[in-house]
């Protein structure tokens, strides 16, 4: 983020600590390859090439193979679309790596924020 001077970098510094910032270690690089294997070579039906190509030019798969890696809850209000050719959805490459998906609603209730 320094280096791209984004420009949410301070809020970053300011909030985030050391602690909670994963590094990549060599099995979520694996799981990395492997997300973008079943993107590319495996998912029935078939993605297209521009559904593929905007999955892979985004965080999506960084994020669906880190959470597989830590056995983390994935929060999205992206909805599967299990059948789509389009567009790949986030819960869809979930599914396929058993890394559970919920929607912002649904976090708010598992943390039991009230107001």
């Amino acid at each position: 983020m320094k280096k791209w001077a984004h420009p949410a970098l301070n809020w970053y510094l300011k909030f985030l600590q050391p602690s909670q910032v994963l590094s990549p270690d060599d099995d979520e690089l694996l799981a990395y390859g492997a997300v973008s294997d079943w993107v590319v070579n495996k998912r029935k039906p078939v993605y297209t090439d521009a559904a593929i190509d905007g999955f892979l030019d985004t965080a999506d798969h960084w994020i669906v193979a880190s959470a597989h890696r830590h056995g983390a809850t994935l929060v999205t209000n992206e909805v599967p679309a299990p059948d789509g050719k389009k567009k790949v959805k986030i819960p869809d490459a979930a599914a396929a790596f058993k890394v559970p998906c919920i929607n912002t609603l649904e976090f708010i209730r598992e943390l039991r924020v009230s107001v």
